[in-house]
């Protein structure tokens, strides 16, 4: 009986085994016209920069049968010469052999590049395939990216940890070319009576914590035109990144030098510029920033932070700050005549004004010898867009004066002083788009130019444009007469 017993007991486990077997084989597809199916027939990158890599790109593979596939080969048709790199479900690796995908699973391939210099000026295309063999049947996937050779601008000192380069020496004149990008790492830096001129169409790309430094006593001038402006932006030009702040940090200039900025774009940063002085009080024909025609946008921070500075700044937009458009602390002397500043930021909540002015700091005040707004939109989604903050000392000077301005504060500060307020529209009680308060043609799209019977609309003064002898806007169009408020005319 007990013999009897234990054979039945292996014989059942043997059966159980064999049937389990089969049911396992069974459950993997050996069918050769089994397909996969891709979350992307072709991977498409944006332009990379040479000697950078680039982002990481996920194509996901599909299994939609109801049983197991075995992916026998997973390959890059390049090999290990491609310029492609790939994890293959964690697995750093360009090949993998046996890959299981389960019914109705899925798996994720990561796919990342790096292009090579060429030693050409025109963007270049590298391409290589992803190839698959499932069951003896081939599919492939396409790999596609732009690369773009590049002049690579990288730090050769440091003070602490700031990392930089020279890039023009004192009594020496630097002229950038435009044939090729920059990509700077560090601090690209003017040294003190150094000059540097950037020509119209230069493109200055900044890695993280990098931007541009005018040391005191240094030049700079930016040549954009209107038909090609100068760019300073961040490294990632893929189009997750297209707006995205914070990706680099700052031009910041010095006291002591002639600086000017002509039709640039100054966008995805920090700071976009910040203009200070460091060693105390200048004469205003000796140094100072002149910006005309300039966009300045999707900073982190600042459009502008000026400590103690002279600014001449006319016909520029500077939009979506996650701090102020401008910040003009610590004194110093401003003019500035058409600007548009619209601060609609839209990533976490933005606590601080579009325009703000003091003339202190926490050890000690300053003059603000000079703060002049003429014609311009001082605009955004806050209640009040402007804060204006004197020294409790009335021993310093703190001279403002906004004409033929749109304005947004206090209506009843705004009322008290009329004599600083001279012909404005002030428009402290609406907090919503500029669009829905019929100022803007599309807030949502950054168009931020005057939509029909926008209060800015003729509402400028003629006389104000002459301070820049300045006959046209932003977009290249005459000014009326009357001219219409902010950087842009209505046509």
């Amino acid at each position: 009986m007990k013999k009897w017993c234990l054979g039945f007991i292996v014989l059942f486990a043997f059966i159980s085994f064999f049937n389990s077997g089969c049911k396992k084989e069974d459950l993997i597809s050996k069918d050769p016209s089994a397909r996969l199916f891709f979350s992307d027939d072709t991977v498409i990158f944006d332009t990379v920069f040479t000697q950078m890599g680039s982002t990481t790109k996920t194509l996901k593979i599909y299994n939609t049968l109801n049983r197991k596939l075995i992916v026998s080969s997973i390959r890059l048709a390049g090999g290990n010469s491609s310029a492609y790199r790939l994890n293959i479900d964690g697995l750093k690796a360009n090949s993998a052999s046996d890959v299981e995908i389960g019914p109705g699973d899925s798996l994720y391939i990561f796919v990342a590049v790096t292009i090579n210099p060429n030693n050409s000026n025109s963007p270049l295309i590298v391409a290589d395939s992803l190839l698959f063999s499932t069951n003896g049947n081939s599919q492939k996937v396409d790999l596609v990216a732009w690369g773009q050779d590049a002049n690579y601008i990288r730090p050769t000192n440091s003070i602490g940890a700031l990392k930089y380069s020279i890039l023009a020496n004192a009594n020496e004149n630097v002229s950038l070319n435009s044939s090729k990008p920059y990509v700077v790492y560090g601090y690209a830096v003017v040294d003190s009576a150094g000059s540097l001129t950037i020509p119209e169409g230069t493109k200055l790309y900044f890695s993280k914590n990098s931007g541009l430094w005018v040391y005191r006593g240094g030049k700079l001038k930016v040549e954009g035109s209107f038909a090609n402006p100068v760019l300073f932006s961040g490294t990632r030009l893929e189009a997750d990144y297209r707006d995205q702040n914070g990706q680099w940090d700052r031009i910041w200039i010095n006291e002591g030098g002639s600086c000017s900025i002509n039709y640039a774009i100054v966008q995805n940063g920090f700071i976009g510029i910040q203009a200070e002085t460091i060693i105390g009080r200048w004469a205003p024909d000796e140094t100072g920033l002149r910006l005309s025609n300039t966009i300045i946008r999707n900073m982190s921070g600042a459009g502008i932070l000026s400590r103690y500075f002279n600014i001449r700044a006319y016909n520029n937009l500077i939009y979506n700050c996650g701090g102020y458009c401008a910040a003009l602390t610590f004194g110093g002397n401003y003019t500035f005549v058409n600007n548009t500043f619209a601060n609609y930021w839209s990533f976490p909540v933005r606590k601080t004004q579009a325009l703000y002015v003091n003339n202190y700091n926490e050890i000690q005040d300053f003059p603000l010898d000079s703060c002049y707004f003429g014609n311009t939109i001082i605009d955004g989604n806050l209640e009040e867009e402007i804060k204006l903050d004197p020294t409790p000392n009335a021993g310093f000077a703190f001279n403002y004066k906004f004409e033929n301005c749109l304005t947004k504060i206090n209506s009843s500060f705004y009322n008290s002083n009329l004599d600083k307020f001279v012909d404005c529209i002030n428009n402290s009680s609406a907090s919503q788009s500029g669009s829905q308060n019929g100022i803007y043609k599309d807030v949502a799209l950054n168009d931020y130019s005057l939509k029909d019977n926008s209060p800015a609309i003729a509402n400028g003064k003629i006389s104000i444009l002459g301070i820049f002898n300045n006959t046209i806007d932003l977009k290249n169009n005459a000014f009326l007469n009357p001219p219409s408020i902010g950087a842009f005319e209505k046509q």
